[in-house]
């Protein structure tokens, strides 16, 4: 778990020096820089990027939406932990911050728990695990924007798999 949390801070850090991410031997292909959506300078938002947690054995998800494309149902998924070859985030999107809640002074962490797909897009289902009700709602938005690299097994085969994701909400 500190490898892969260390991993993708890494690359996210690289992302914002503009230096480039290096593949990992056993990775398929070179791995492209983070890209970050960022919000303009006078709007308050995260100020770090997330910390992607990979819990084992943590909740499961809790089918409610659209049809999975594959077959594999969210509580049979291995977290993201338990495969070879973790996904790493390429693509961060920072969280609008309600109006409301920059009103009210607002932050903390919302955690979700998402089903990263073989092609690395985070799937429609996304369950809250810690909940900061005024902010929900942006954190899961922002989540089904990011794009991770795929998970893959030993063999080096996509796969799905269920991970924690924690989004800040920092006022600036």
């Amino acid at each position: 778990m500190i490898r892969v949390r260390t991993l993708l801070f890494a690359i996210i850090a690289l992302a914002m020096s503009t230096a480039s991410v290096r593949a990992q031997d056993a990775a398929p292909a070179a791995r492209p820089a983070v890209e970050l959506e960022s919000k303009p300078p006078d709007e308050p938002t995260s100020e770090t990027s997330p910390e992607v947690q990979i819990v084992p054995g943590g909740p499961q998800m809790v089918p409610g939406g659209p049809a999975s494309p594959s077959t594999i149902r969210p509580e049979e998924l291995p977290q993201a932990d338990q495969v070879a070859h973790p996904p790493e985030i390429v693509t961060y999107v920072v969280p609008d911050y309600p109006a409301k809640a920059r009103e009210e002074g607002i932050e903390g962490r919302v955690l979700l728990m998402v089903v990263i797909d073989e092609s690395g897009k985070v799937e429609e289902d996304v369950q809250v695990e810690d909940s900061i009700p005024m902010l929900d709602r942006a954190a899961i938005d922002a989540v089904h924007r990011w794009s991770f690299t795929p998970a893959r097994d030993e063999h080096g085969i996509p796969v799905r798999v269920q991970m924690e994701v924690p989004v800040p909400f920092v006022l600036k």
